[in-house]
């Protein structure tokens, strides 16, 4: 039984997110292909757009992690929607492997 590492900043945005969907406002199926260019149109719904919006990039791994560890499939893919929306979509491939520190690909010889 392996248990991942969630820190006590993600654990309270996971608890957060999880009262509030409980309490207040379940959270709208996704549907795909994705309809809107905003968070708040995607997903819609303000609280969850802005839930999404103050996270600090590198807490969007943090939260990948824990939502799948813990099953909470509404918030995970809630979390990956937003990564792409609110840091990824419209970046180019060398902007992409900047974020993600992935190492420039070897040039190929052509014969």
């Amino acid at each position: 039984f392996k248990m991942i590492n969630v820190t006590g900043n993600i654990l309270e945005k996971v608890i957060e997110y999880c009262t509030h969907y409980q309490h207040e406002e379940k959270m709208k199926k996704i549907e795909t292909p994705l309809i809107g260019d905003t968070l708040e149109t995607i997903l819609d719904s303000a609280w969850y757009a802005d839930f999404c919006t103050k996270l600090e990039f590198e807490d969007f791994f943090k939260m990948q992690a824990a939502a799948n560890y813990m099953n909470i499939k509404p918030l995970w893919i809630m979390i990956c929607i937003a990564l792409d929306n609110l840091h990824l979509k419209g970046k180019s491939p060398a902007e992409l492997r900047k974020i993600f520190k992935f190492a420039e690909p070897e040039p190929v010889a052509i014969a």
